[in-house]
């Protein structure tokens, strides 16, 4: 089963500076991922093909990017659970509501964000 506790540390990221002089391909506003820590600071897998540590102060993250990825990763992580429960011989109607249940208090969870955003001016409420 998934350890729903473990954060997803990927974030989607936009270089601020000119990384020429590393690779012909990094200039200033290449898009790419972030994946594991770097010596200088993290490895970025950018679109263009090229991998680089990058400072995380020549990074912008991305939020609303970063954060469907997220939701797109805790998606598949719920669908290959439930995949898992059935074939273990759960049954489908306590399954669904169960689902009903937690989509529920996803949605409730993110209405509260969303206010809480609305009074703070943040996109980082949590």
């Amino acid at each position: 089963m998934t350890n729903w506790s473990t954060p997803i540390h990927r974030k989607r990221v936009r270089l601020t500076c000119d990384l020429t002089e590393y690779n012909s391909r990094l200039v200033a506003g290449s898009l790419g991922w972030t994946g594991r820590n770097g010596q200088w600071g993290v490895i970025v897998n950018y679109d263009c093909g090229a991998s680089l540590d990058t400072l995380w102060r020549s990074l912008e993250v991305l939020e609303d990017e970063t954060k469907a990825e997220e939701l797109r990763v805790a998606q598949d992580g719920v669908e290959t659970e439930i995949r898992g429960l059935l074939e273990l011989g759960a049954d489908p109607a306590e399954l669904r509501k169960l689902v009903t249940k937690l989509h529920k208090e996803v949605q409730s969870k993110l209405r509260r964000q969303a206010r809480q955003a609305k009074k703070t001016g943040s996109l980082n409420a949590t």
